[in-house]
């Protein structure tokens, strides 16, 4: 009995990766599809930086703590639920092409948002007087990164809650003059 079992196990997974080979083509395009469809559950069809929080943020003489508030307030669920699905596509990126180009894609996606937020306050003269909006995109790329919050969730068993606040005060002293926030003690 325990091998007729086993064998409508294998019998099951062979059909299941037929399924979704046929359906998806590829992991890499299951991998993609995985990734758009985890956000879309966050969000909506509507991207972060185009929700109406967002737009009336930037709209609003707001200054520079409190437009990171906005960013991490609305950037953090979805980080919540890609980071591992990134983590993964990361690491998978190391031996297969068709998921690295997957990994790039959506990289970039969030290197175009990072790079939204980084300009505004460059262009309100909110960043440090020593950073330019690239390299304030490529500080808060890795701060507010897939590879951190899984490393502060799993390994060093952060609550969702401290992952939020610490990513907004880090990007406030890592983007922000001094003067422009308040440092916690």
């Amino acid at each position: 009995v325990q091998g007729h079992a086993v064998g409508h196990v294998l019998v099951a997974e062979r059909d299941l990766h037929q399924a979704l080979s046929y359906h998806f083509g590829s992991k890499a395009r299951l991998l993609s599809e995985l990734l758009v469809r985890t956000v879309q559950e966050q969000v909506g069809p509507t991207p972060p930086l185009e929700r109406a929080e967002w737009l009336e943020a930037v709209a609003a003489p707001v200054t520079g703590t409190e437009l990171i508030d906005v960013f991490v307030d609305n950037a953090h669920p979805i980080m919540e639920e890609v980071s591992p699905l990134m983590h993964v596509a990361r690491v998978g990126a190391l031996n297969d092409e068709e998921v690295a180009e997957v990994y790039r894609e959506h990289e970039e996606w969030r290197r175009r948002a990072f790079h939204e937020v980084a300009t505004w306050l460059a262009e309100q003269r909110a960043l440090r007087p020593d950073l330019s909006a690239p390299r304030a995109t490529d500080i808060a790329l890795t701060t507010f990164g897939p590879e951190a919050y899984v490393a502060l969730l799993q390994d060093r068993s952060w609550t969702s809650e401290e992952i939020s606040a610490w990513m907004k005060d880090a990007l406030k002293r890592l983007l922000l003059p001094c003067h422009m926030h308040a440092v916690a003690v």
